[in-house]
């Protein structure tokens, strides 16, 4: 009888060789050109790993080498500048060898306490943050190019501000108006003009433009002679009467009778409405004489009738005269106007 030791085997003796060889790494297989004509494996290439780019700052953010920068004077001799950008004259660059130039220190970051000003031409996200701060003044890099020219640091204008601390604001405000005008420095041709195309233009009425005419401009009569009177001025320049798309010549007197009514504040309309106060014919051209009274005895608010003279003689002699001297007549009235004027003679000399 066998013994029971024979009868068992271990686990292993059971098992196929299918099932040995079987798993991941068993079920590998070998690619064509895995051995070279030696017949040895060929060696496996090694990728390479990828290279890591390296961030840098663009050109014109860099900071100026300011090694070999000869003193040239020590106008900004003290103070430390933070440069953030130029203008499209200087770059930022160029504009920090300046400052070293003239005894200044240009660093690259602010420092509370240490830090004179931030100069910056645009508002970038740098810029932003440092006036939402509110720690430091902006300038622009032009306050800075003009201290150099004069070879003298500059106190510091509107026009060379673009952010102020609050402090520097109260200091400004007791110097300059709203505006930027000085309260104690005369202002140039230039420098009024800027003001001038920088302010808010709002509409004001007539009668506030009078009343500022009189304030400041009262010893020049001429600025608002016509403006003074609320008159609407119909100067009889149009082929068809109130058609403005029907432009006829004119005499060259009465072109410089509207320029000039136009200049001492006058009102030019194109048609005749109830709220015109004069009909400015040209005393050379009475053919329709007629027909323009007729019209302003339709009219319910009657209009003077007068030539271009009136306009004239009033500009020259620098008062409004009375409508009577100008006013126009057709054949008929003048030959009215004459029997009449004989009949009072022939009475008083009877």
């Amino acid at each position: 009888m066998p013994n029971r030791q024979t009868l068992v085997s271990p686990w292993w003796n059971h098992l196929k060789l299918k099932s040995q060889s079987g798993g991941r790494l068993g079920a590998k297989y070998v690619p064509d050109g895995h051995f070279k004509e030696g017949g040895s494996p060929t060696k496996k290439q090694k990728t390479a790993a990828p290279r890591m780019a390296v961030g840098r700052l663009a050109e014109r953010f860099r900071a100026a080498d300011t090694s070999g920068v000869a003193t040239q004077g020590n106008i900004f001799a003290g103070k430390e500048f933070h440069v953030v950008d130029g203008d499209k004259a200087h770059c930022k660059q160029d504009t920090e060898k300046l400052i070293v130039s003239y005894g200044g220190t240009a660093v690259q970051d602010v420092s509370p306490g240490r830090t004179f000003c931030v100069i910056a031409n645009k508002t970038t996200v740098r810029v932003a943050n440092l006036i939402k701060s509110k720690s430091y003044d902006v300038v622009y890099p032009s306050w800075v190019h003009g201290c150099v020219a004069a070879k003298e640091i500059f106190p510091w204008y509107p026009k060379d501000l673009m952010f102020v601390r609050e402090q520097t604001q109260k200091l400004m405000a007791s110097v300059f108006d709203k505006y930027g005008d000085s309260f104690t420095e005369n202002i140039s041709v230039n420098g009024l003009e800027r003001l001038l195309n920088e302010m808010e233009h709002k509409k004001i009425s007539r009668t506030t433009l009078v009343n500022l005419e009189e304030r400041y401009f009262g010893e020049s009569p001429l600025l608002g002679l016509s403006r003074t009177y609320t008159a609407y001025r119909y100067f009889d320049k149009y082929a068809e009467i109130g058609d403005p798309m029907a432009l006829q010549k004119l005499s060259a007197c009465m072109t410089l009778a509207e320029v000039e009514f136009v200049a001492s504040g006058g009102l030019v309309v194109d048609k005749v409405a109830p709220d015109v106060t004069h009909f400015v014919v040209a005393s050379s051209q009475l053919a329709r004489l007629e027909d323009i009274k007729k019209l302003n005895h339709d009219q319910t608010e009657k209009f003077h009738l007068v030539s271009e003279k009136r306009v004239l003689k009033s500009a020259e002699q620098g008062m409004i005269l009375e409508e009577r001297s100008f006013a126009l007549k057709t054949e008929a009235e003048k030959e009215n106007s004459l029997s009449l004027l004989l009949a009072t003679i022939f009475q008083r000399a009877t």
